[in-house]
């Protein structure tokens, strides 16, 4: 006769090819067409059988036991990347996410497994496989587009863990920043303010320089957030190219929402300019069309003709970000001041990227307590 605790298991006998066994059954709940689900053990002895069962159930009643499926890790990634990521972040955040799953993750080592079978140890030979191939950035990012595809599965009990926690991951490396030499913003702001066709990128880029702006925060810039009287300008969006087209969206992060204070003769160039290119809304608009911002795909391409007319060995526009922060600490401007003008949403981040620069900041400091301490030696 089978022995049942509260209706959660049972434990009976059973008969496979003639031998008798001690079989436990343990209720898990029911699957979407209300068809109940039960996990069967055979076992040599009756002690045995109590023992798993009531093993069983303790897993149980902890979470770590689910309802079998067949459902595979591809699927559910892509189900919620749609369904749910892309409810929560920027478009441009939600294309990176789909970028690094179909470039990285849905044709790799447990694409094809199913979404319970997978490991923490089959997670971790990815990591380590991009980990040789990308940079930490890029293998992070591929660990956290995992990592929260498995947390949402764990709160819809497709999974009782979530097997990307206890992975190791490459540590960040810092790439090395390579401001332009105050000989090259010279050269490239020469030619262009004298080049043929692209003349008209000369503000643009001369506001980049003293700002600190991103080109999506540049781009998206409006008439209206130019503050001439308080020498400042407004950032609350940026306009970037996504999946679905060129879009304005929020900026980067809240850190992003700022005010920058401009120096005044750039407030008069940027004065001058938006009066001989009058527009109803942006201030870098298109040649064609004065309602529409400048394409960013287009901008960016401009900026690396210039670049190569210039000779430089930069043709990234947010080298220019680079140059404006590193222009500023070596004018021992404070951190945190640099940090909120960039707009950076971690002060680390700057200090990280930047801390090569403030070698004088830090001789300034060593000369002062000299001077203080002078007396006693």
């Amino acid at each position: 006769m089978a022995k049942r605790s509260n209706g959660e298991g049972s434990i009976f006998k059973r008969n496979i090819n003639g031998k008798e066994y001690w079989g436990v059954q343990i209720n898990l709940g029911s699957d979407e067409n209300g068809k109940r689900i039960r996990k069967t053990f055979n076992c040599q002895s009756e002690s045995q059988a109590v023992q798993i069962k009531n093993e069983h159930l303790a897993k149980l009643l902890k979470g770590e036991i689910v309802s079998p499926n067949q459902i595979f890790f591809k699927d559910w990634l892509q189900e919620y990347l749609v369904k749910y990521k892309k409810l929560q972040v920027r478009q441009s955040t939600f294309d990176k996410y789909a970028m690094l799953a179909k470039n990285h993750i849905y044709d790799e080592i447990f694409a094809n497994k199913q979404i319970q079978k997978i490991t923490t140890k089959d997670i971790q030979n990815l990591i380590s496989l991009k980990s040789k191939k990308y940079a930490s950035k890029t293998t992070r990012e591929i660990h956290l587009v995992i990592s929260m595809a498995f947390d949402q599965a764990l709160k819809e009990e497709l999974v009782f863990k979530n097997p990307a926690k206890n992975v190791s991951l490459p540590r960040i490396v810092e790439k090395s920043v390579e401001p332009l030499t105050d000989e090259e913003i010279l050269h490239l702001l020469a030619v262009t303010k004298n080049h043929e066709r692209l003349n008209r990128m000369y503000m643009p880029i001369l506001l980049a320089l003293t700002s600190g702006v991103r080109r999506g925060e540049l781009l998206a810039l409006q008439n209206k957030n130019v503050l001439i009287e308080s020498n400042c300008i407004r950032i609350l969006q940026s306009y970037v190219k996504t999946s679905i087209g060129n879009i304005i969206q929020e900026p980067k992060t809240k850190a992003s929402i700022r005010k920058i204070s401009v120096p005044a003769g750039i407030m008069k160039e940027l004065q001058k300019y938006m009066n001989d290119n009058p527009s109803p809304e942006y201030v870098f608009t298109q040649l064609r069309d004065d309602t529409k911002p400048i394409s960013p795909r287009h901008f960016s391409t401009m900026f690396e003709i210039l670049c190569t007319d210039a000779k430089l060995k930069t043709k990234r526009f947010h080298d220019l970000r680079h140059t404006y922060a590193s222009q500023l600490l070596t004018l021992n401007v404070h951190m945190k001041v640099v940090q909120a003008q960039g707009g950076w949403s971690d002060i680390r981040t700057c200090m990280n990227r930047y801390s090569h620069l403030t070698g004088g900041l830090q001789a300034e400091a060593a000369d002062k307590l000299n001077t203080k301490f002078k007396g006693l030696f």
